[in-house]
């Protein structure tokens, strides 16, 4: 976008405004190369055989008081925690439910994305299936502590 600068000493000036999609081609020489880089030492086949196992896994925490639903796709996965699973709709104690749960799973080492009443788990591509048990086991007492916190039992 250009725009005339206006005034006595702009002598027919130009002013120019870039915008995040345009003049980036050191950026996108970079995620280019990324992506080689990704193709080359098999990133995306280690995910995708990672994957079911990452499932798996944080399927295994559905038996636990507070969890309402759990779902991934990939590596990215979500556990919805409310203190009524009954109940379709969160409420704010259910998001602040959550949000302890998250508290929790960082003070033990694991960070997770607080979204709403989702606890959000987006691992790296790279990641081992020890540490898919690492993030469950850390995850599971978590959720454990500050249900039974909140006085929830199955």
């Amino acid at each position: 976008m250009l725009a005339r600068v206006s005034g006595d000493n702009a002598k027919g000036s130009w002013f120019t405004n870039g915008y995040t999609y345009t003049n980036k081609p050191v950026a996108c020489a970079a995620a280019l190369a990324n992506i080689a880089l990704m193709e080359r030492d098999g990133v995306v086949e280690h995910a995708r055989a990672q994957a079911d196992h990452f499932a798996e896994r944080l399927r295994s925490l559905s038996d636990l008081p507070g969890v309402a639903d759990v779902r991934s796709v990939g590596l990215v996965g979500c556990v919805q925690c409310l203190l009524d699973v009954n109940r379709i709709d969160p409420l704010d104690e259910d998001k602040a439910f959550t949000r302890e749960i998250d508290q929790r799973c960082f003070d033990l080492g694991l960070i997770v994305r607080p979204l709403g009443d989702l606890c959000v788990i987006s691992p790296p591509l790279v990641i081992s299936r020890e540490q898919i048990d690492d993030i469950v086991a850390i995850m599971r007492q978590a959720i454990s502590e500050v249900g039974a916190a909140h006085g929830l039992s199955r």
